[in-house]
């Protein structure tokens, strides 16, 4: 009915437990990253009728992106990857004891992850090896989103989670901002 009514959908919603992200591969196929006490990442493959808890674990995720197969979901002290489009994960990396609030995958072999105190990490091996950048921004500010418009140029957009932020661009693949 062009998104008129909804309806809940069993098995997915549940107390303590809040979304926040979510990824389609397809129309048929997505996976949901949910925060709460227990956090889960649940994925269709019916168009969200029904709902398979893929992994759980006691982290907040933030953020899930995919490239293809390849996915990376990051929360609270974890950052977790799919070489099979969601099917099984892996914890790669805690990256500190730090909440990662957002990935960035630029293709299959370049990937960003931001988070508090201003992180910024870069993987050019498709998330095998990690390599800290500091953008020379305050402790006080958090990566909050991370995009690359072309394979040269990128953006990060902070915030001090009272809405105050700057933006920072990089011209050299994420290496200096």
């Amino acid at each position: 009915d062009g998104g008129n009514s909804w309806t809940t959908v069993p098995g997915v919603a549940g107390p303590n437990m809040l979304g926040d992200k979510m990824f389609f591969f397809n129309a048929d196929t997505g996976i949901y990253a949910t925060q709460g006490i227990s956090s889960y990442l649940v994925k269709t493959t019916d168009r969200g009728i029904n709902w398979d808890t893929v992994y759980n674990c006691n982290y907040w995720f933030s953020d899930i992106e995919f490239k293809d197969s390849l996915g990376f979901a990051v929360g609270y002290n974890t950052v977790l990857r799919s070489t099979d489009a969601g099917n099984t994960w892996a914890a790669i990396n805690t990256f500190s004891t730090s909440f990662m609030k957002t990935v960035f995958l630029l293709n299959a072999d370049t990937i960003f992850i931001g988070g508090a105190g201003g992180l910024l990490y870069y993987s050019f091996d498709s998330g095998l090896s990690w390599n800290n950048v500091n953008i020379g921004i305050s402790s006080s500010l958090d990566i909050v989103d991370l995009y690359f418009y072309h394979d040269s140029v990128g953006i990060a957009i902070t915030n001090n989670n009272g809405g105050v932020g700057e933006m920072f661009q990089s011209y050299d693949y994420g290496l200096t901002w």
